[in-house]
Order: structure tokens, then sequence, then C-alpha cells
């Protein structure tokens, strides 16, 4: 047991809902920075109020945090985060104490860095590297991304190749993730090439949430100008052997949370401990006109408390049990959304949920979390 107490049945309406108390978390994101070496046009740290506070997780802490997974048994750790993992002073040693205390490893990278690690990671067993990739087209990507950025990109992935061939290894596992915008959705079927020729054997596809009413122009959530390239890429995929994730272009009364599904939490780079990427820091998302306010939710904090003690609180739990069963409102379809107040932030619900999940676009699969 995690705790010396077993935790309190949580009540919800006529059930009494009792947790194991053996549960712990299966993944965990951690957040190793909030710096970043890219200036990406869709990302939604230009829309954190202020200004995002930028630092870099202190060696005591990820030390703590490797401790917590080896204890817990947590199988499965993404580097990932509202920073770049790769100017990280410590990444590669990172990855080299995850995968001695036997955990999977996965890094979500922009791969402007990966040309002066690939050999590194190659050798340290990394298992899945998913790379952040708007365009297969130079000109377009250094409007989307980074001047000049896609052949270092490409770079990094070709001698990520060729040292996985040489060392005869399947790992990593390469995917490349796409954020979809008006902007670069035809540019997808000449992707499937390039990940072909990059040696990528997934392609996961997100849309863009828009950061404010002047970006709304750019998503694809609510129109139908995709559908014949999105059937191009399916056809393609059969021909490349490479497989497509692709988003949801209108929320659907199914809804399924990544984090929740796979029992994850997310580890910001100050110790503090979220339930998700959505939610570990503040932005402002625009969806349908609908300008929300996103605050940090907040469940715990590493410096001070255990993993375990933090996963097994009522009030962890109670969020966690929420959002499984689906006890919320839908807010993005919702026929008042224009109208209600409730809908602004993501402090409370019209079913008295606090905080509440109930116009995420992750749980209706509009973009997708990269766990």
């Amino acid at each position: 047991m995690l705790k010396e107490m077993a935790p309190k049945p949580i009540t919800l309406g006529e059930w009494r809902i009792t947790v194991d108390p053996d549960s712990r978390p299966r993944v965990m994101m951690l957040e190793l920075t909030t710096r970043c070496n890219a200036k990406c046009r869709h990302c939604f740290r230009f829309s954190v109020p202020g200004a995002l506070k930028l630092g870099d997780m202190s060696s005591k802490t990820i030390e703590r945090v490797l401790g917590e997974t080896s204890r817990l048994g947590v199988r499965r750790l993404v580097l990932s985060g509202w920073g770049e993992p790769t100017v990280h002073p410590r990444i590669l040693e990172v990855v080299e104490e995850a995968k001695s205390h036997g955990l999977e490893v996965a890094l979500n990278t922009n791969g402007l860095r990966l040309g002066e690690m690939a050999e590194e990671l190659c050798t340290l067993g990394l298992d899945e590297l998913i790379v952040s990739l708007e365009a297969a087209d130079p000109e377009l990507y250094g409007a989307l991304r980074f001047s000049g950025g896609l052949e270092l990109v490409t770079d990094g992935l070709m001698a990520l190749r060729e040292v996985k061939d040489r060392l005869h290894s399947p790992k990593p596992l390469v995917a490349l993730h796409v954020t979809l915008s008006s902007l670069n959705y035809l540019e997808l079927p000449d992707l499937m090439e390039y990940a072909s020729k990059v040696g990528a054997s997934r392609i996961v596809v997100s849309n863009y949430i828009p950061t404010g009413t002047e970006g709304e122009n750019l998503t694809l959530i609510g129109r139908g100008d995709q559908e014949g390239v999105m059937l191009r890429l399916g056809v393609l995929a059969f021909k490349h052997g490479i497989d497509v994730v692709k988003p949801q272009f209108e929320p659907k009364a199914t809804r399924r949370c990544p984090f929740i599904e796979s029992q994850g939490l997310y580890i910001r780079w100050d110790g503090s401990v979220a339930p998700c990427i959505n939610y570990a820091h503040s932005w402002t998302p625009t969806l349908d006109g609908i300008r929300r306010t996103i605050k940090p939710i907040i469940f715990g904090d590493l410096r001070h408390q255990s993993l375990g003690d933090i996963w097994l609180s009522d009030k962890y739990l109670r969020f966690r049990l929420t959002v499984k069963t689906g006890s919320l409102p839908s807010c993005l379809d919702c026929d008042l959304r224009p109208y209600c107040t409730y809908t602004l932030t993501n402090e409370a619900d019209c079913w008295g949920n606090t905080p509440t999940c109930a116009h995420c676009p992750y749980i209706h699969s509009l973009a997708y979390c990269p766990i």
C-alpha cells in the first residue's frame, strides 16, 4: 500500500466508490524546463497571461522524481511539457537514469538539437522519439516554426536512422507530431513522404487550438476543408506502412482523457503535480469565438510530499473519478455556450464540479496529448 490508511470512499450520487489502495500512476510526463529554442506560431506559450515563468528542473527534484517512479512502479516516462526538453543541461543523464530504473522513456522534441545527441539517444536505449513537425517544405516550416530549422531536424532524423541501422536497433521508434491548421493541411501528403524518408513509423495529427480570436481563421475545427486531404493521407498510409492517428474535427459525445485512461500525471519543472499538460500552466484558448482562461490545477508538490500521497489524496481521486466516468457537462457543443459564464474558466461547471474539464479539447480528441 502507498499509504498506511486506505483512501476514504467517494460518494457519487447513490454510489459509494472505493479505489484500490495499491493504485499508482503508470505514466509520468516530466517537464524538465519551460525554456525553448524556437518560437512556433501555433504555440500556446504565447497566450500565457503576463508571461510563462522560465526555469529548469533542479537536480534534486529530478532525483526525487526518479526515486518515486522506482518506488511506485511507474512504467513510462514522457519527457515533454511547456518547454523544449533537449535544452535542459541534464537531458541525456535523465534518459540514462530513467532507463536504469527500468522505465520506458519517450522524448517529445522539436528536433532542432537532435543531430547533436542522436548517437547517445540510441545507445542509451530511448524507446520513442516524437518530433513536432508541421511541414516538409523549408519555407513553410520556417514561417511556422524556425527559419532554417527543417534542415537541422532532417539532418538529426537521418543521423538517428543511420545509428539505428548501424546498431541493428529498432529503437527509438520515431513519430511525427503535426499541429494541423489552414496554413499546412495541404502539406499532409508531402509529410507522409517525408516520414518514410526519415524512418518514422507513425504520424500523429492534432488540431491547432487558437490562442486568440485572430487565430480562429487558422483552425480546421468545425470546417470541412481537410476531408479530401485526410482521405488521401489514409491511402498513403497503406502505401508506406505508416500508422496515422487523426483528430476529430467536431466535438463528439464520446469523451476520453488520455491522461486519466493511462493513469498518467504531469510534473512541472518546479515539482508541482498537475493532472495533465493542458492544466499545468495558465493560458487562454479560444474556440468558437469563446475565449477561456485556463488556470493551473495543482494537486501537490513533490518537494514537500510523496507522489503516492498526492496520487491518493481525496481531491485528486475525486477529480480522476469525475473525468473517468464522464460526470461533467460538454461545453464545446452546448447550445448555451455563448451565454454561459461557467465556461469562461476551468474553475467550475454547471454540474458543480470544481475544477472542471468540461471544455477540454483533448477529451474530445480535437487535439492529442503527447502521452
